[in-house]
């Protein structure tokens, strides 16, 4: 996915990102993840900023790293938190295999789906706003 033009863009050692409107648009990039109480107290951080709103979001993780097993037991908890609807974006039968295998195992509490482009992932997330 390509930021506008216009976007201020946040990076992140996993990932860029940037709003359009309500949603926040995500490129994961292949990286080392940080340790547990460095993601916590990096979500914690990024929780506050929000003063209790939530984001709709458009997550192309066709590049992603694997996700550990503690962090993904730390975001089930925590993502409710940030996120009304995700709308993730993969362009590899593999991506896509990993993050339905992610969301079956231990299933999201709100909204989520997987598309193989950001135009349609971005309609999706749309009706959430």
């Amino acid at each position: 996915m390509q930021p506008p033009e216009s976007a201020e863009i946040f990076t992140t050692p996993i990932s860029e990102y940037w709003f359009v409107g309500d949603i926040m648009y995500v490129n994961s990039r292949p990286g080392q993840r940080p340790p547990l109480e460095i993601h916590k107290k990096q979500s914690e951080e990024f929780i506050s900023q929000l003063k209790g709103r939530k984001l709709c979001a458009v997550i192309d993780i066709s590049n992603a790293s694997p996700t550990p097993a503690d962090h993904r037991e730390y975001n089930q908890k925590v993502l409710p938190e940030i996120f009304k609807a995700i709308a993730f974006v993969t362009s590899t039968a593999l991506g896509k295999m990993l993050i339905n295998l992610y969301l079956g195992l231990k299933p999201i509490t709100f909204p989520t789906k997987v598309f193989s482009n950001e135009k349609e992932a971005s309609d999706w997330v749309k009706q959430f706003t």
